[in-house]
């Protein structure tokens, strides 16, 4: 016989019987009555059909509405969305699971972790065609959702409060207006395919999470926008404050409008840490003075506290805006180890394979590139390789078009910058135009700051190319900065700036110094119209600290020309382009700069 229970029943389900006999032939007979017990496992499964009749929500007879399956679920209870469309959404109970035919695995009895008895009736198949659900889905404590999308227009997809042990996976997110996700307090493993808006106040909010979340779009981490696109926010594309865990984005299009304050945020300054992973997006928003509302980057990261943020960024384009397209900076005791690696400031896309110096084309650039910034007792630890900047521009503020500077009075400031190219060959003031340089270090008043520059190629800067300045009264500090095989060339003259030259080392400042600095200069190849005799300069006037230059003789005691001489055969620069002004000491060591 057929046995089918109560819809949404688990436990041990009593069936009363007899047996009778009609009496043919022989007299009729019946038993006395007897029971059989049945055991109904869980989990409850509500099937949901969109294409069927209203039925009872069994697998064999289905409700046809998600509204239907929502009144009558409970906490540990699942819902199979067959592929279709559900006008509402659900909020989801305790340990609930709202899995779509969209999911993938070995199949429907594997995927929801049952072993039915033989003779049940078939499942359904999974791995076919995600249904969409047209309202919001909100998570609760240990709730799943899988297999399917969501598209909401001006309701939030996705929403969670403070709940954990939650996962998502499989799913997309489209809005108009709404939010694609909103999440505070949330937990747990969150992985989706795609998010897109249009228009939204803030594309994707994430407040106080924790665990893992990710967009994955196609997974080659490609800027190819299979990620989805939070486009024309009108306060922020994306903001993820006093987030844990690691939070990564890939094949993302991020745009903002006029009225917005900033681009994509991560903003921790609760402790903790936080994994920031973007790969492949592309982040544009609204230049001109008209813009007085974007008070942030396109892409920041900050850190305060004692929080520990580690941005890791591949592959990235950056486009036209008020201010940086990428920012960094620590402040408190926090700790930030920044990765900037094979991006475009103001290039065209490369939707490939991710390859260094990306960049055929200038491209909407932004007016300025990038800043990495401490403050406090932060530590901040960089690497910046293998990407293009062009574009940026004084006219719009930019004093460099990359900056690299300390504010700290402990902590340190120290890292790389590698391989990339500033400016583009033969464009007057691709690489900072109207009075800006190429690469401003700048140290703060004490702590450490520590940078290598080296295998770069900068040019088309209407000033300096690398300046290495003190820029605050009283600097105690340590700073070493290592220059090194970089090609320095093309610079844009335009209007004949002053001190243009293409390597400056001044620990100095006008009201005073006492800070021990270390320079390497080696390797470089200055070349083009820098100003007379200055290809490179050093300075020691205004600082009572010592300089120190690896490899020069004497080790103490030496005057300009001898430094100079040092200089210009460490250098491919050309005799009488080294200007060196002796203030300070400037003494020679038997090795290299720490």
């Amino acid at each position: 016989f057929d046995f089918d229970s109560t819809p949404g029943f688990t436990g041990t389900a009593v069936v009363n019987y007899t047996v009778a006999d009609d009496g043919c032939p022989g007299p009729a007979a019946t038993s006395a009555p007897a029971t059989i017990s049945l055991t109904v496992s869980g989990p409850v499964i509500w099937f949901v059909n969109s294409a069927g009749a209203a039925g009872n929500g069994t697998l064999s007879s289905p409700f046809n509405t998600l509204a239907a399956a929502a009144a009558v679920d409970a906490a540990n209870h699942a819902i199979f969305l067959y592929t279709g469309t559900y006008s509402t959404g659900i909020t989801l109970n305790t340990g609930e699971l709202l899995i779509g035919q969209g999911a993938t695995g070995a199949s429907f009895d594997a995927l929801f972790g049952i072993t039915p008895p033989s003779g049940t009736i078939a499942r359904p198949t999974i791995g076919g065609t995600r249904p969409t659900v047209q309202g919001t889905v909100a998570l609760n404590a240990s709730s799943t959702v899988r297999g399917l999308n969501l598209t909401t227009g001006a309701a939030t997809g996705l929403s969670g409060g403070a709940v954990v042990g939650v996962t998502v996976n499989e799913v997309s997110v489209t809005t108009t207006t709404g939010t694609t996700v909103t999440l505070n307090g949330t937990g747990g493993a969150l992985s989706f395919t795609a998010l897109t808006s249009s228009g939204a106040s803030t594309g994707l909010s994430l407040t106080s999470t924790s665990g893992s979340f990710t967009v994955t779009g196609d997974g080659t981490g490609r800027a190819n926008g299979s990620g989805g696109s939070l486009s024309n926010s009108t306060f922020a594309a994306m903001t993820a404050l006093n987030s844990t865990g690691t939070i990564s984005l890939n094949s993302m299009n991020f745009t903002i409008t006029i009225a917005a304050n900033h681009g994509v945020l991560f903003d921790n300054n609760a402790g903790g840490a936080l994994a920031g992973n973007i790969a492949g997006c592309t982040f544009t928003g609204v230049g001109g003075a008209a813009n007085v509302s974007q008070n942030k980057s396109m892409l920041q990261f900050e850190a305060g506290g004692s929080a520990n943020v580690t941005p890791n960024v591949q592959n990235s384009f950056f486009f036209n805006n008020r201010t940086y397209g990428f920012v960094a900076t620590a402040a408190g005791t926090s700790i930030m180890n920044v990765t900037l690696n094979q991006s475009g400031f103001g290039t065209d896309v490369n939707t490939g394979a991710p390859v260094n110096q990306p960049g055929t084309t200038i491209t909407n650039a932004p007016p300025f590139s990038a800043l990495v910034s401490t403050g406090s007792a932060a530590q901040v630890n960089y690497n910046i390789t293998n990407n293009t900047f062009w574009g940026a521009r004084g006219l719009d503020g930019a004093l460099y078009a990359v900056t690299i500077s300390g504010a700290s009075t402990s902590g340190s400031l120290n890292g790389v910058f590698n391989g990339n190219k500033i400016g583009k060959a033969g464009v007057l003031g691709s690489g900072c135009a109207n009075n800006c340089a190429g690469l401003g270090l700048l140290p703060g008043t004490g702590g450490t700051f520590n940078a290598t520059v080296s295998n770069n190629d900068i040019r088309q800067v209407n000033a300096m190319a690398v300046n290495f300045v003190n820029s605050v009264t009283g600097a105690n500090g340590t700073s070493i900065g290592k220059f090194i095989n970089n090609t320095i060339t093309e610079p844009d003259t335009t209007g004949a700036p002053l001190f243009q030259r293409g390597i400056i080392v001044t620990p100095g400042n006008s009201g005073g110094a006492t800070a021990n600095w270390c320079a390497q200069i080696t390797g470089n190849t200055v070349s083009g119209a820098w100003q007379a005799g200055s290809f490179i300069r050093v300075s020691t006037l205004n600082t009572t600290g010592v300089l120190t230059l690896p490899g020069l003789t004497p080790l103490s005691g030496a005057t300009g020309p001898q430094i100079d001489t040092f200089i210009e055969v460490a250098n491919a620069i050309g005799a009488g382009n080294s200007n060196a002004t002796v203030g300070g000491a400037i003494n020679g060591s038997g090795s290299p700069c720490p």
